[in-house]
């Protein structure tokens, strides 16, 4: 399985709805000056999922067992994928 393949796949478990890829966008979240996170995002059109219109998803792999995948939903206060990377940030830090 490719890795947009991959990310497709865990969108429509996730979001349970057909999810096609629209875009990649490349995101660089600063804090302080220091660059906490950097890569790529995949949009993904939802198709039939009642919360949101948009997933964003992005994955990395870990040493311990398969790859680590984020999605986000595209809701209030997330409307971008740079917004998205900022909530999961966020999350993370605080242990979310």
């Amino acid at each position: 399985m490719t890795y947009f393949e991959e990310l497709q796949k865990r969108v429509e478990e996730t979001c349970k709805c057909e999810a096609v890829h629209e875009q990649t966008v490349s995101v660089t979240e600063t804090h302080a000056d220091r660059i906490v996170w950097m890569g790529d995002v995949q949009v993904f059109r939802l198709n039939g999922n009642p919360k949101a219109k948009v997933c964003y998803a992005w994955g990395h792999p870990i040493e311990t067992g398969p790859r680590e995948i984020t999605t986000v939903l595209e809701i209030p206060p997330v409307r971008s994928a740079a917004d998205a990377v900022r909530v999961a940030v966020a999350g993370f830090a605080r242990g979310h």
